[in-house]
């Protein structure tokens, strides 16, 4: 399977990073009301008090959960002196992974989300699968898939796994549409393909590099030129039209 690259490497990054905050944005953001405060007071440690808090108001902010090592030091300070918990109690870095875990389900529950758990990744591959099949680029089906978990309040999960399902449905419908073309093309049309990929030998340029080159000039020998090749497109299309009527693909 060819894994999908839907975003750049600093695009990833940002994906699942916690949300940033200003001073002033994070005396608004971090607001507790009384049941989320008193999931907070129901906590021993000062660590899981903490991590509580952290993780609810990331969650609020992006439907996501992180992982503690990308816990930014000024909001654990500023959840430090909400709380009023010395900062050098707190150990984020080593919050139990069972603790958080648990914490993660009490935050949904109170929140009245769900967590992405092999139930919901079934229906978010539903709708990925709708999507790909209605030939939509990648970065916008991410973007649906995005609008999907918000809206219907389930968790959103790290990057890689909602580009690997994208990448997985995308293979899939690749698939189909190879498996068409292998029923349906005839060894004429597979050597004029083939004929159409090759190299003239001298210049090394195929006929479909050739016929992608769009001249601009308005001299009389390149119009004409431009003709030709049009001329040559459209019986190329005429000639391919029965196959790429079955693969029901968006003009």
């Amino acid at each position: 399977m060819t894994v999908l690259s839907i975003l750049t490497e600093s695009e990833r990054t940002k994906f699942d990073s916690p949300p940033e905050f200003t001073d002033k944005t994070r005396e608004e953001k971090f607001r507790l009301n009384h049941l989320e405060r008193q999931a907070i007071d129901g906590l021993l440690k000062p660590t899981n008090k903490v991590g509580f808090m952290l993780q609810l108001i990331y969650f609020k902010n992006s439907g996501k959960f992180y992982n503690p090592s990308l816990f930014k030091p000024k909001d654990i300070e500023y959840c430090c002196k909400q709380l009023g918990i010395k900062i050098t109690t707190v150990d984020i870095q080593n919050f139990n992974y069972q603790s958080m875990y648990n914490q993660q389900k009490k935050i949904v529950s109170l929140l009245g989300w769900r967590k992405f758990d092999d139930n919901e990744k079934k229906i978010l591959l539903n709708e990925i699968s709708w999507h790909v099949n209605q030939q939509n680029h990648p970065r916008d089906i991410l973007k649906y898939a995005l609008d999907f978990l918000i809206n219907n309040k389930i968790e959103v999960p790290v990057y890689y796994i909602i580009n690997e399902m994208i990448s997985i449905e995308y293979g899939k419908y690749e698939n189909i549409l190879v498996d068409i073309i292998a029923k349906n093309i005839t060894t004429w049309q597979a050597s004029v393909l083939e004929d159409f990929i090759k190299t003239d030998g001298k210049s090394f340029v195929s006929g479909i590099t050739f016929i992608k080159k769009l001249n601009q000039s308005l001299r009389v020998s390149d119009i004409n030129d431009s003709i030709m090749t049009f001329r040559m497109i459209k019986a190329f299309y005429d000639d391919f039209k029965p196959i790429i009527n079955k693969l029901n693909i968006s003009q």
